[in-house]
């Protein structure tokens, strides 16, 4: 599971949302090939076209890339060929890791 803005970012972009679905955002299965060529498109676009992308949270236009790269890397470092996206943000994530560590 990842969380946090970037990755709700990437997966409503992913889903070509125009408005905001928690929902269909905490559905969404990003594969690491999904992650790259989003990267790879991200690279190339100006800060102003980053922050044109439907559903692209203000301010998140300027670390989106930055925060894109780090996500494909780890998956790529940690081998996973999939994640699971999460609106519930970075607490809930740490908590949900605690509990399926604790068993």
């Amino acid at each position: 599971m990842a969380v946090a803005g970037t990755v709700t970012s990437l997966a409503a972009w992913f889903l070509g949302l125009e408005q905001w679905d928690a929902a269909k955002v905490d559905q969404v299965i990003l594969s690491r090939g999904d992650v790259h060529r989003m990267v790879e498109d991200l690279k190339w676009r100006t800060s102003q076209e980053r922050a044109a992308l439907p559903c692209m949270e203000t301010g998140r236009a300027d670390v989106v890339l930055a925060g894109a790269i780090i996500l494909w890397r780890a998956m790529e470092l940690f081998d996973f060929k999939e994640c699971r996206g999460s609106s519930r943000g970075l607490r809930y994530g740490v908590l949900k890791a605690g509990a399926t560590l604790g068993n």
